[in-house]
């Protein structure tokens, strides 16, 4: 069994509540920029990623519980890495915070909101 993104990122749950950024862009009332609206879902995309797997992480670090990140580790794929996965979408969303400016910063906020 090779990894598999799908399931240690959780992107079934990731996609469903995307639809929840899509209805805050369309609501805000302005024009918006369809280049600046498509990475603000990006980037909220980026940080549901990184939430759920940092959940999963804990929780089988914490409480053993048997999860996907359980079934790696039986495998042989070291916790080291999958902290690494785990920060992976955080990195990519450093890179696009330029483009932002300061508007950007909420989002990190979400990491603490969204558990």
């Amino acid at each position: 069994m090779k990894f598999n993104p799908f399931k240690f990122y959780r992107l079934d749950f990731c996609f469903r509540n995307l639809g929840l950024g899509v209805i805050g862009v369309f609501s805000s009332g302005q024009i918006f920029d369809v280049k600046l609206s498509l990475l603000a879902l990006v980037n909220i995309l980026l940080i549901q990623m990184h939430s759920f797997s940092a959940n999963d992480l804990f929780d089988f670090k914490t409480f053993g519980e048997e999860n996907y990140i359980m079934g790696l580790k039986k495998r042989g794929i070291s916790l080291k890495l999958c902290l690494f996965l785990t920060l992976l979408p955080l990195i990519f969303l450093i890179a696009t915070v330029s483009i932002y400016k300061a508007y950007s910063y909420i989002l990190f906020l979400y990491i603490f909101l969204f558990p």
